[in-house]
């Protein structure tokens, strides 16, 4: 078909603001019909980026007036960008990613969020880096997104892209909090087993002085035995000689007095 204004196609499309303005530079290059999906594909062409949202906010007003006269019928809006040269890899990527990510969520979930969390560099022109977490999960749906990628810059937007992938083992941050925990638990038992280790030596140290005390206690008693012993033996050895000496002292006392009394006898019968 010839080409023609968007708003020509649907005269009776009602727009405003934002979409209006767009539309009116928007042109309608085909339209077909896919009877066996009761689907009605739209292709147009914009010499300048229209975001995901604004064509599907188009899409859903078009299938709202489809539904009076076919109701199981559906439209789909096919968009291609003639951009001129001040649009590279880097310009699209920076103004149209959040287009990308709108498609992806509407497509697939699990696209959706791998490209969201990837990390996207540009090492050259030309050239645009793609750094995702590394998991099954992004090994599985790699080879859909890579495609969905290139069709975006290739057919859609007319620029051929060199894109590169990278895999990086990204740290949560309910593992960090994990590993968090366990080392602060270490630490906690460390501290613990190391006071216990202190009490031990102190308790160890008192318990050494109580023997020595008790030993020195010991000592003194001892020599404080010895003593007694020492002194009961020099007292029991004084107490026998003083009586030994006052024995002796009685049998000289008793042998004086009898001689003394057998000479009185003999002198008075001398006499």
């Amino acid at each position: 078909m010839e080409e023609k204004k968007f708003l020509e196609v649907f005269p009776y499309l009602k727009l405003e603001g934002r979409l209006k303005d767009e539309m009116e530079q928007v042109s309608v290059t085909r339209v077909a019909s896919v009877k066996s999906q009761n689907l009605l594909r739209v292709y147009i062409r914009s010499c300048f980026l229209i975001s995901k949202r604004d064509i599907f906010q188009v899409e859903d007003i078009l299938n709202g007036m489809l539904r009076s006269y076919r109701d199981s019928w559906q439209i789909k809006i096919y968009e291609r960008f003639d951009l001129s040269s001040q649009y590279d890899a880097r310009t699209v990527m920076e103004l149209y990613r959040d287009s990308i990510l709108e498609e992806l969520k509407a497509y697939s979930h699990v696209l959706y969020i791998l490209f969201k969390n990837a990390k996207i560099t540009y090492p050259s022109k030309g050239h645009i880096h793609v750094e995702m977490e590394d998991n099954c999960i992004v090994h599985m749906q790699e080879k859909e997104l890579r495609a969905i990628l290139d069709k975006v810059f290739l057919e859609r937007c007319g620029l051929a892209v060199s894109f590169t992938y990278s895999y990086k083992e990204i740290k949560r941050e309910e593992d960090a909090e994990e590993d968090f925990s366990i080392n602060k638990r270490i630490e906690e038992i460390s501290q613990r087993r190391m006071a216990a280790g202190a009490e031990s030596t102190a308790s160890g140290g008192r318990l050494a002085g109580n023997s020595s005390a008790g030993a020195a206690s010991g000592g003194r008693a001892a020599q404080n035995g010895a003593g007694s012993g020492k002194a009961s033996t020099r007292n029991g050895g004084s107490e026998q000689s003083s009586s030994y000496k006052e024995k002796s002292a009685n049998t000289a006392r008793n042998s004086f007095s009898s001689g003394r009394t057998a000479a009185g006898n003999g002198e008075t019968s001398g006499g």
